[in-house]
């Protein structure tokens, strides 16, 4: 009996440490984000708060931009609490408003958050984006917001387009920093609700045909992405052989097998209406 009763304990300790441990690394990869891997693009401020905003270019374009953003209190260490978080961008135009796809809201360790954001046009003069983010602290609303400038991305990397009286935004998100050889491609693909609300669309069918024009080839071993439900992207894979410009041919699909935008390349036709770029 004294055996087996030190063997119960020795054995609960080891869980309990073992346990311990398994805390410990999770917090420690949860908390690998460093704010100085990234380039702070706007700060905003009210009532003895601010918050800054990091990106990894230091600057919003239009298509997919992940914000790392974190609040502090002037004069104070602890934070306190931080729920019910909503990031709103608005475009703001002469006559009418609107906003864009906001996805993959987490904290990823040490009080920073990360957000997506796919701005799917970029400002000017007459038509200016502003960010607001709402969020309690201690129970109390606080709202972040202000005008930012979003500029136009140099090659095609987010669309917009309408197919049997449906909004759709599709956008690309990785390759951030694509490579010759294999890549991981992810595609975002939203609905439009209502001017302020967007959905992840589902289940639909993509192919993708990726082309160098000026070398008048492709490249094997592409996998067309499919829909991930942990994440709400599309994920596949893209070879590119060699550097320069490339263009991701792409035609998607409904769930009802009907085809919603984009062409297969043929003889006659050497590239998608439905398509995205890429140069390295």
């Amino acid at each position: 009996m004294k055996f087996n009763n030190i063997y119960i304990v020795a054995l609960i300790i080891t869980l309990f440490v073992g346990c311990k441990e398994s805390q410990v690394i999770e917090e420690i990869i949860k908390s690998s984000i460093s704010l100085e891997d990234y380039t702070l693009t706007e700060t905003m401020s009210i009532e003895g708060y601010y918050l800054e905003i990091y990106t990894s270019k230091g600057e919003f374009q239009t298509g997919n931009n992940v914000l790392y953003f974190k609040v502090n209190k002037v004069g104070a260490e602890d934070l306190g609490s931080v729920d019910n978080m909503v990031i709103k961008p608005v475009m703001n135009m002469m006559k009418m408003n609107h906003s864009c796809p906001v996805y993959g809201l987490s904290e990823v360790g040490g009080g920073i958050y990360s957000v997506s954001i796919a701005f799917q046009m970029s400002g000017n003069d007459c038509c200016k984006w502003s960010l607001t983010i709402d969020l309690d602290i201690d129970g109390e609303t606080k709202t972040f917001s202000k005008e930012i400038i979003v500029l136009q991305a140099e090659k095609q990397n987010i669309t917009t387009f309408v197919a049997n009286e449906t909004s759709y935004i599709m956008f690309l998100v990785e390759p951030s920093a694509p490579v010759k050889g294999v890549n991981d491609i992810n595609i975002g693909l939203f609905k439009m609700e209502n001017m302020m609300s967007f959905a992840v669309v589902e289940d639909y069918t993509m192919t993708l045909d990726p082309q160098m024009p000026s070398m008048a080839h492709g490249s094997p071993n592409n996998e067309n992405p499919v829909f991930d439900i942990e994440t709400g992207l599309y994920k596949g894979v893209l070879n590119m052989t060699m550097s320069g410009y490339w263009v991701l041919n792409m035609t998607l699909t409904n769930t009802e097998d009907n085809l919603v935008k984009g062409e297969l390349l043929t003889d006659e036709v050497n590239q998608s209406s439905l398509f995205f770029e890429i140069e390295f």
